[in-house]
């Protein structure tokens, strides 16, 4: 199994049950404008044969914080409501 790639998309899949948790009853995640967003930029990270992104680990790092805000996020509000 290639690492580079299998932990960006385990963080990327981590993220949309994140968002999918966060608004139960909206519209499906991959119709809404963040989850767009993401994948756009995951799109573009994408290291190919042809370009490869600016850093590898940038993308990384970014969708790891995002992760780590939307569950703290969610961990904050079954604290205080």
């Amino acid at each position: 199994m290639n690492y580079s790639k299998s932990l960006p998309l385990s963080v990327l899949r981590r993220i949309s049950h994140e968002l999918r948790r966060a608004n139960p009853i909206l519209k499906p995640v991959s119709q809404t404008t963040a989850f767009s967003y993401l994948m756009n930029e995951y799109r573009k990270h994408q290291v190919t044969e042809k370009r490869t992104c600016k850093s590898a680990e940038e993308l990384s790092t970014m969708a790891k914080t995002y992760l780590c805000y939307l569950q703290s996020l969610r961990q904050n509000q079954l604290i205080y409501f």
